[in-house]
């Protein structure tokens, strides 16, 4: 008996290396890289200014569209956001400053 607690004694050293051994990378890894996490607490890049204009939406309703115009119609209606409609000829017509508001 007293030669096995000696064996576990002498092997005391050993095992504490060991199981140091394991527990030093898996507390130096943590959750992620720094940069990780400090890219997930940037704040949000901010929008450009809204470029004023009388109609800021220009909703085209010509050949190529269905229903969905006056399903978006209804959601700027909603949304109060003034639109502007413009089929094929009435785009063409238009000159730059036009369609920019």
């Amino acid at each position: 008996m007293r030669s096995c607690f000696i064996r576990v004694v002498a092997s005391t050293p050993l095992l504490i290396l060991v199981i140091a051994s394991l527990i030093a990378p898996i507390s130096f890894t943590g959750c992620g890289s720094k940069s990780e996490q400090s890219a997930a607490m940037l704040p949000p890049a901010a929008l450009p200014p809204a470029i004023p204009a009388a109609e800021p939406v220009l909703l085209y309703n010509g050949t190529g569209t269905s229903s969905d115009v006056s399903a978006v119609e209804a959601v700027l209606g909603t949304l109060g956001v003034g639109y502007a409609t413009a089929d094929s000829t009435q785009l063409k017509a238009m000159c730059e400053p036009q369609l920019a508001g």
